[in-house]
């Protein structure tokens, strides 16, 4: 996980329940475990593939779940969106932006990464539609935040 996401976090270390919406299978789970130390993790994947990779490498606490299981996602303080592909999925990542705000707990965060500029801008603007309010890191932080893709930016929304 990156410093910006880690720092953005930082008031939810001691959540009990986290989402990690899009994980993929390169994502760094013992970072995330050691972030949140207490929490139960629920990975949304749905990606079929993806998911049965992950269920058969992750730990006791990380539960993986694909798009069938998924609905609804269980109550969160802390749910991740990591690179959603807007560009190809919309309908998809809209899904998966209606869902993990309906799990969020009052008091969470949704914390949504982003590859591009575009794409950050298209998820925000889908926020605003909705009319919830995100604080955007960038476009002055040009280093990619260290997850596997390059993703750039980072879209914030506390509950």
């Amino acid at each position: 996980m990156s410093d910006r996401l880690l720092a953005a976090l930082a008031a939810y270390r001691a959540a009990s329940a986290v989402t990690v919406i899009g994980p993929g299978v390169t994502d760094p789970l013992v970072a995330y475990g050691a972030h949140f130390p207490g929490a139960v993790f629920t990975l949304f994947e749905p990606d079929p593939r993806a998911a049965a990779q992950l269920a058969r490498h992750t730990p006791e606490r990380f539960r993986v779940v694909t798009r069938a299981a998924a609905a609804p996602l269980p109550p969160a303080q802390v749910a991740i969106i990591r690179h959603p592909d807007v560009h190809r999925l919309w309908a998809t990542w809209v899904g998966a932006f209606d869902a993990a705000v309906r799990s969020l707990l009052a008091h969470g965060v949704l914390a949504i990464t982003c590859y591009s500029w575009a794409e950050a801008q298209r998820v925000r603007n889908w926020f605003l539609n909705e009319a919830l309010e995100l604080h955007l890191f960038g476009p002055e932080h040009l280093t990619p935040v260290e997850f596997s893709g390059a993703d750039r930016y980072i879209l914030l929304h506390n509950t």
